[in-house]
């Protein structure tokens, strides 16, 4: 899949998408390409964002189901297409147990629930979007020490895994 930098109306697709997701938060590397850089990652191919695994959402209808994955009957990802613009939305699914937001698809994938229910909407270039909060804490959790520094990889969870 082709980066995102670039696309033609990216901003409408996440603007349109974001539209009917009313509980979500930005996620893994869009997070930290719109916290860290102000943009997308040079070569970031989809856009994440993650919300409660009970809360509704809908999409327009230029979204197209591209991969569901399930774990124990309860969503853990959606990825759809934007038909128009050939760009990815993932939605991952995380629920409360205690005082942690644990992920529905990898229960290693754990946060505190309040940076996830104290979200915080903060500008971008795309609008003010909502972040967990407080963000620098999420990133370094999610990347580690030196999630400030791009490193044109993929990593994984902190080295958790």
């Amino acid at each position: 899949m082709e980066a995102l930098n670039g696309k033609q109306d990216l901003n409408k697709t996440l603007l349109d998408a974001l539209a009917g997701i009313p509980n979500y938060w930005l996620s893994a590397g869009t997070a930290l390409g719109m916290y860290r850089d102000g943009d997308f990652i040079p070569s970031d191919t989809d856009i994440d964002i993650e919300m409660w695994v009970d809360d509704e959402y809908t999409l327009p209808e230029r979204f197209s189901r591209y991969v569901t994955q399930d774990s124990q009957g309860k969503p853990g990802q959606r990825a759809y297409i934007d038909t128009k613009n050939n760009v990815i939305f993932d939605i991952y699914f995380y629920e409360k147990k205690g005082n942690m937001a644990v992920s529905t698809i990898n229960s290693r994938l754990t946060f505190p629930i309040e940076w996830f229910e104290n979200k915080k909407k903060l500008p971008t270039k795309y609008g003010e979007l909502y972040f967990p909060n407080p963000i620098e804490e999420y990133l370094e959790h999610r990347y580690g020490k030196t999630w400030k520094t791009p490193d044109n990889k993929k990593g994984l969870f902190n080295g958790q895994f």
